[in-house]
């Protein structure tokens, strides 16, 4: 795996695509929130062509407590509730039992369901050429890396970069994720005022 970092001088056009989908696996990659965090991620929400969704875990109300961010989808308890920017649900929410610390869904959720769920209703919205980004870190992202496959930007969060993924580049740190999404903000910023 490549650090990401050192391959966005030849993802200039990616990262300036007309149409975005930004996936972020909230645990590991960003929480815990900061403020200066939270403020680029409302930034990013306001521009043109770029949409953010959130995977997680978590249950639906915790992981849109904690991010709080408003035009942005949601998936809860790793795809079985999925919530659209408008509040409409992308999927039925099913019943989950917990077992343990552990949660059984339906064999149809999962990261990758919640990922064809999400980018079938922005390319819905906003045309079939959507470029995808999915960062995430621990083993239930790989289904997503896999469900977007070589044309998606894949990263996991890893400090060495050395494991076994189906990610094609990694971030060490939530610090790291931090400088690609300030760097994916000022690469949409400069395509915009072109405009």
């Amino acid at each position: 795996m490549q650090h990401l970092m050192t391959r966005l001088a030849g993802m200039r056009t990616k990262l300036a695509s007309e149409k975005i989908l930004l996936f972020l696996d909230g645990d590991g990659t960003l929480v815990p929130f900061s403020g200066a965090v939270h403020r680029l991620l409302a930034k990013l929400t306001r521009l043109h062509g770029v949409d953010l969704a959130f995977v997680s875990g978590r249950s639906l109300a915790d992981l849109e407590s904690e991010v709080n961010l408003k035009r942005v989808f949601y998936a809860g308890h790793h795809g079985l509730e999925v919530r659209g920017p408008n509040g409409d649900r992308l999927s039925s929410p099913g019943n989950v039992l917990r077992r343990g610390t552990a949660f059984l869904a339906p064999q149809a959720c999962g990261k990758g369901a919640a990922v064809c769920r999400i980018l079938t209703a922005v390319k819905r919205f906003r045309g079939p050429n959507v470029q995808c980004f999915y960062l995430g870190e621990d083993p239930t992202a790989e289904e997503a890396f896999c469900e977007l496959g070589s044309n998606a930007v894949t990263v996991k969060v890893s400090q060495t970069g050395s494991e076994k993924t189906a990610a094609r580049y990694f971030l060490r740190n939530v610090h790291d994720v931090f400088a690609f999404l300030q760097k994916l903000y000022q690469c949409r910023v400069e395509k915009d005022d072109a405009l």
